[in-house]
């Protein structure tokens, strides 16, 4: 039978990755994993030397920053070299199953052509307006320091009133998104078809503009691929909602909450494929019971 792929991006916590990676092993799965360049990988080998891994070209995926962008396009990349792989699903290294994985790979057999990810197109309601304006400015990182221009007019840091008066002398003030498409935004973790990793990879070979205009937008992550999708008429209807879930503290914030044991009894219910962001650190025993209780107990034939 077909392979089915996980490309996996982490940054921290080797033990918990290995222990993803332990809940997620099987025949017919194939881990692509990559290692944020600003930490050591040492760990992480040391973690998985007893598991068959592809260890991707590393980059510095800090948060919000094109790195991470780079990282999945180029796990897509050497993917798509291997023959036999019929799906490419995307988790972090703090995710973690909430199927056993017979049942997972079931699923995916079941929808063969299906791509899930999380989209909307920009112009339409819903959208903050400091969501809105991760793709109007224009955002840069010097030494891991993020800098935006225009800047906020009620900022008092000398240094990025110097740096926005600079940037205004080749900058313009607003930005016009790549001629011919329409932005879409959402939340990076998806499953993917061979199909729909071929058509995104072409899509990128071939507007190299996009790439260009994402690299100083906030959070690229959240717009790249949803607007490559979009573009390639794989969006709004065609394209079912992702497989992970998370949970969002509220108002207008960058990170979802750390799941914990009291969350447990919400994620027993839950019918998504994965969860995030889990943090052993923080609390090992929920992912214990969910060892025990979910991904060791049920059937796997239902």
């Amino acid at each position: 039978m077909d392979k089915v792929a996980f490309l996996i991006i982490a940054h921290k916590n080797p033990e918990q990755l290995r222990r993803l990676v332990g809940r997620l092993v099987s025949e017919r799965v194939v881990f692509f994993i990559h290692v944020d360049k600003k930490v050591d990988i040492k760990p992480f080998e040391y973690a998985l030397d007893d598991v068959e891994v592809v260890w991707l070209k590393r980059s510095r995926s800090q948060w919000g920053s094109i790195g991470m962008i780079k990282a999945i396009m180029g796990g897509l990349e050497a993917i798509r070299l291997i023959p036999g792989i019929s799906r490419v699903t995307l988790l972090s290294g703090m995710d973690y199953p909430l199927k056993p994985v017979e049942r997972i790979l079931k699923f995916f057999d079941e929808h063969p052509s299906s791509d899930f990810i999380d989209i909307v197109s920009f112009d339409q309601s819903g959208w903050s307006e400091a969501k809105i304006q991760r793709i109007r400015k224009y955002y840069f990182f010097v030494k891991d320091k993020l800098f935006e221009y225009p800047i906020n007019p009620n900022s008092p840091s000398l240094l990025r009133k110097m740096l926005d008066m600079g940037l205004s002398l080749i900058l313009p003030k607003t930005r016009e998104f790549p001629k011919g498409l329409v932005a879409y935004g959402g939340w990076v973790w998806f499953s993917f078809s061979r199909e729909t990793v071929r058509d995104v990879l072409s899509f990128h070979a071939m507007r190299p503009d996009l790439m260009k205009y994402v690299q100083h937008c906030l959070s690229s992550d959240e717009i790249y691929l949803h607007t490559v999708l979009g573009n390639l008429q794989k969006g709004m209807g065609a394209v079912r909602p992702g497989l992970t879930y998370a949970k969002w503290p509220q108002g207008d914030v960058p990170h979802p909450a750390v799941l914990t044991s009291e969350h447990f009894e919400e994620l027993k219910s839950l019918p998504h494929l994965f969860a995030r962001k889990f943090d052993e650190t923080t609390d090992k025993g929920v992912l214990d019971r969910i060892d025990t209780e979910l991904l060791t107990s049920l059937p796997t034939n239902g």
